[in-house]
Formats: structure tokens, C-alpha cells, sequence
């Protein structure tokens, strides 16, 4: 299933671009608002010259219904690491509060907070280019780990085990490549993104 939503994404990623520049042209994404970052511009742009005035409103009325399951989704992740910390007591106590059905109320209640303050910083795409320099950040400690736990244990028993080559040389050179994409691009789409990301890392 990972390795399928991998390739799904993969594709996507790559056939995206493509058709924004077929269907728009390079005049609409030249435009300054695009330039800018106000990405609804390009996404209701399209979804009227595919599906007329009338769906193209309706389709801007369903991605934004995305948005918002992509939101809930995000928080239910991160709520659970929050109590997942707090259990293990690197967080405060409060965050492992649980409610009769088992979700993590307290957690969820400070994700929610800490991400209108994060909005209350500036524009959305702000923070997401803050929340991509933390994301790579975070890959890039992963990875390095991962050479260093096989180098410290190199007999533990694992659910999967990936052959040497892939950790030992692949891994780091994913490293490197992660941290050339935060150094050169995090300050491209929102200024000052990598300190605020290096901030909110810390």
C-alpha cells in the first residue's frame, strides 16, 4: 500500500505541472497574482475552462472540501505523536489526556491552536513552506538515523529489512539532496521560511 500511494504520488507530481501549463498557458501562470502565490487563481482558472463557469465553481467548492479533510488528517497525526511524546515523557503530561473514545482531546486541542497561530503569521503559503523546511528537516534526520541504528545494531530483528547499499549509500546521499532543497528553495515562495521552520523545529 506504501509503495503504491508512493508511485501514485510520483506520478502525479510529475504529470501535474504539465497540465496546468497545457490547459492555462504560460500567460495565466505568468500572472502576477499566480507569481505571487495565490494558487486558487490557477486551480478555479482551469476547473472553468475544463468544466464551464457554472462547474468550475463547484469543483473550487470540492478542493477546498479537500483542503479541509487534508487539515484533519494532518492534525490526527500529529495530535497522536504529541501523545505519543507525552506518554513517553518528552512533552508535557497534559497532552496524553485521552477521551472515552480513545482520541487524544488535549493534543488535538494545542495542534488546532499552534496552527492559527502559525496562520495568524502570515499567508498560507507561509506556512506550508515553514512546515516543508520542518517536514525535510525531519526526513533528513530519519534517514541518517536509519545507517546509524543498522551501524549500532546490525542484527536486530525488523519487521522489513532494506539491503546495506540502500542504507548505507542510498540513504545518505537522499539526505544531502533533502538539505540542498531546504537551503536553496525554502526562502524561494516565502521569506525568512527557513528560520521560521528552523524555529519551529526546535
Amino acid at each position: 500500500a506504501v509503495a503504491a500511494s508512493g508511485l501514485l504520488a510520483f506520478i502525479a507530481y510529475m504529470l501535474l505541472p504539465f497540465v496546468f501549463l497545457g490547459v492555462l498557458g504560460m500567460t495565466v501562470l505568468q500572472d502576477p497574482a499566480m507569481v505571487a502565490g495565490d494558487a486558487q487563481t490557477a486551480i478555479v482558472k482551469m476547473a472553468e475552462i475544463t468544466f464551464g463557469a457554472g462547474l468550475g465553481k463547484w469543483i473550487a467548492l470540492l478542493l477546498v472540501m479537500a483542503l479541509m479533510l487534508m487539515i484533519i488528517t494532518a492534525m490526527a497525526g500529529s495530535s497522536r505523536t504529541l501523545y505519543q511524546s507525552s506518554v513517553e515523557g518528552w512533552l508535557p503530561k497534559y497532552l496524553s489526556k485521552l477521551n472515552r473514545h480513545g482520541a487524544p482531546t488535549n493534543a488535538m486541542w494545542t495542534d488546532l491552536l499552534f496552527n492559527l497561530f502559525l496562520l495568524s503569521l502570515g499567508s498560507p503559503l507561509f506556512v506550508l513552506a515553514a512546515s516543508s523546511v520542518v517536514f525535510l528537516l525531519s526526513v533528513c534526520m530519519n534517514l541518517n538515523a536509519g545507517w546509524m541504528h543498522r551501524k549500532d545494531r546490525p542484527h536486530h530483528e525488523r519487521p522489513y529489512r532494506a539491503p546495506n547499499w540502500l542504507v548505507y549509500v542510498g540513504a545518505p546521499i537522499l539526505s544531502l539532496c533533502n538539505l540542498a532543497f531546504i537551503l536553496f528553495g525554502s526562502d524561494v515562495f516565502a521569506p525568512r521560511a527557513l528560520m521560521y521552520g528552523m524555529i519551529a523545529l526546535v
